[in-house]
């Protein structure tokens, strides 16, 4: 479940927990210590054009309606009309039936904007899903409703990695953390008993309106409590 942090995401443990102040703060102090200097690297050209394209994807996402009526199922469409052997992730039970799961996406308005999730779907589900994202419709497609677009703030924010600073990568990272967490809260698996690996405590179900889902893992503990609506707009170089 967590190793998709670390495997989807390719920045290592070891640059997620160097820090480094990024072109905001060059100078590093404590008090009663001795300043600091950090001379950010020389950002190659081809990071520039990439800062400027993430800068372009984030304004577009901060500046069109966000979709919330996607409820998740993306993941159910992942395994639509899948045989036990054919499931990616064969090691859980399913909520339902492969004939049940079905039944239920094809009741359900599918409407993923997402290319890196809807490329996953079975070759049965995409013709259900509203949109036809693509690799190259991602600026025109990408929404702020969208689970995996919040996560992969992470993955531009890392991208920019040292230049963008540590402390917005981790703040990139937490989100992606709790991203994950409902990600997996609202997919088509049997994850009730890795509860206590999320939290110690009993399943704290979310309320969500499509009745299948009503057994879910809690979300893990948020350390800072903080809204991350800002994240987008410091991704704005």
């Amino acid at each position: 479940m967590w190793d998709f942090l670390f495997t989807y995401y390719s920045f290592s443990p070891n640059k997620l927990m160097t820090w480094v102040p990024g072109f905001a703060g060059g100078c590093v102090s404590a008090e009663g210590a001795e300043t600091v200097t950090w001379d950010a690297p020389p950002m190659p050209a081809r990071v520039q054009r990439e800062a400027r394209w993430v800068a372009q994807l984030c304004q577009n996402i901060t500046s069109r309606p966000a979709r919330f009526a996607c409820h998740g199922l993306h993941e159910w469409a992942m395994v639509y009309k899948q045989s036990a052997e054919q499931v990616r992730h064969s090691g859980y039970d399913l909520r339902l039936s492969s004939e049940e799961l079905a039944a239920f996406v094809e009741s359900q308005t599918v409407c993923c904007t997402h290319f890196d999730a809807y490329r996953f779907y079975t070759p049965e589900a995409r013709p259900l899903n509203t949109f036809n994202p693509t690799f190259e419709t991602r600026q025109e497609m990408e929404q702020g409703g969208c689970l995996h677009a919040n996560m992969d703030l992470y993955k531009w924010a890392y991208k920019l990695w040292p230049w963008i600073g540590s402390d917005l990568v981790a703040d990139a990272f937490e989100v992606a953390l709790m991203g994950r967490a409902m990600d997996m809260r609202a997919s088509p698996y049997q994850l009730a008993d890795l509860a206590s690996n999320l939290s110690g405590s009993k399943p704290n179900p979310v309320a969500l309106i499509i009745a299948p889902l009503s057994r879910i893992l809690p979300m893990p503990p948020r350390p800072s409590g903080r809204n991350w609506a800002w994240l987008p707009r410091h991704l704005l170089i």
